[in-house]
């Protein structure tokens, strides 16, 4: 199974260029695809910045949207996979955060 995120997704569904070539190739090496649940937004996301932006005409961008709801991909609940994996949410006060 491989397992892609929203930037892959994007530039599969968005981009024309040698990014967009790669992540395409990936979509379609065969074999079940998953990727976490909030792909779906975040792919609109950055396909609307793209539309925003003049990367993306209207018709592209609706039509990449048309086509992310069609994907093939097991959409797997992010929430419970991080809890499984023990992640910790920890509050940073812009005041603590280290200085770099």
């Amino acid at each position: 199974m491989t397992v892609v995120d929203a930037s892959v997704v994007a530039n599969a569904l968005g981009d024309d260029g040698i990014d967009g070539s790669v992540a395409r190739s990936t979509l379609l090496k065969g074999g079940d695809i998953a990727a976490p649940d909030l792909m779906d937004p975040v792919t609109v996301s950055v396909l609307r910045k793209r539309w925003i932006v003049g990367a993306l005409s209207t018709g592209r961008s609706r039509a990449a949207v048309d086509d992310l709801g069609r994907l093939p991909v097991v959409r797997l609940a992010a929430t419970p996979g991080l809890q499984s994996f023990g992640v910790r949410w920890v509050r940073i006060r812009t005041w603590s955060a280290p200085k770099s």
